[in-house]
Formats: C-alpha cells, structure tokens, sequence
C-alpha cells in the first residue's frame, strides 16, 4: 500500500470526499454542502480573507474567467467567515468548521481547493503571501477533470 500524503495546505487527500461540513449560500440564506453538487459538477472552493484587495483581485480575475469554467462543467465560489460582497458567489463559514475541516487546525487561509465532480479533493493552491495562481491553472485543471477518464483516470485523447 502506498503512502497517502494530503494534498498542500489541506486535511485532504488526493481523491478523497470532501467533508458534508454545511456552509450558508450568502445568495438564499439557505443551507448548502459540497456534497449537494455530487455526481453534476467540479468544485473550486476559494478559502480566503475578508475585506482583502489581493483576495478579491483574484476572485475577480477567477470570475472572469467564469464562462470558460462553464464549459468544463465547473463551478466557482468563495469561501468567507461572514457574507462580503465578492466577484464570485460566496458560500459563508461562519463558525470556521468548513475551514478547520477541509484545511486544518488552523484553517489556513487563503487556500485554493479543487474538487472533481463527485467531490473528491483533486488539487489545491495555498496562497502563501497572497500570490495566487492565475485563474488559467485552475481553468486547466478543470479542463483535466472534464477530460479524463473516469475508470483509469487518463486524459481522454491520450
């Protein structure tokens, strides 16, 4: 059996289920966990700051972005501790389980966490000194996911 390390910046590892940890869409007021996007579509959950310029400069950047994450079947959302406005739909972690559950004891933040479409942990980016990836990494790995295949995991025109 292999080694199991958890993907950076995270409490996950590579292919494992998200926690059902619930989160309030700042949209509805209503009640929402990973698990309730299984089996339709990938997951970018964006942990970060609040009230943060390089924060938001990238959810901005992400959201433009946002069409072309569409096409992969993907969707985008931040992740804050209280309702913000934001480039991206927001999911609120008021109590910080989600951050603590997903990231760790500490819930590092910010953290760029990838999900496939049955919300299993893919990849992740934790943003030390709030420098982001571009939004084009993260729209590739998306693009990865759309393509593989789903039994052995190879890119579709491989």
């Amino acid at each position: 059996m292999g080694i199991v390390t958890t993907l950076p910046g995270t409490t996950l590892a590579r292919g494992e289920v998200l926690p059902g940890t619930p989160l309030i869409d700042a949209a509805t007021g209503g009640e929402v966990r990973v698990w309730d996007f299984r089996g339709r579509t990938a997951l970018v959950l964006c942990f970060l700051h609040l009230a943060c310029e390089a924060c938001e400069r990238f959810a901005a950047g992400l959201a433009e972005a946002e069409s072309e994450i569409r096409l992969t079947g993907a969707c985008a959302f931040a992740v804050l501790r209280e309702p913000a406005p934001s480039a991206l739909p927001v999911f609120v972690d008021g109590d910080g389980d989600a951050s603590r559950r997903f990231l760790g004891p500490e819930g590092a933040l910010p953290t760029i966490l990838v999900a496939d479409r049955y919300a299993a942990a893919w990849e992740s980016y934790p943003v030390l000194g709030h420098d982001f990836p571009p939004a084009s990494e993260i729209v590739g790995d998306l693009w990865h996911l759309a393509t593989m295949c789903e039994e052995c995991g190879i890119m579709a025109w491989e």
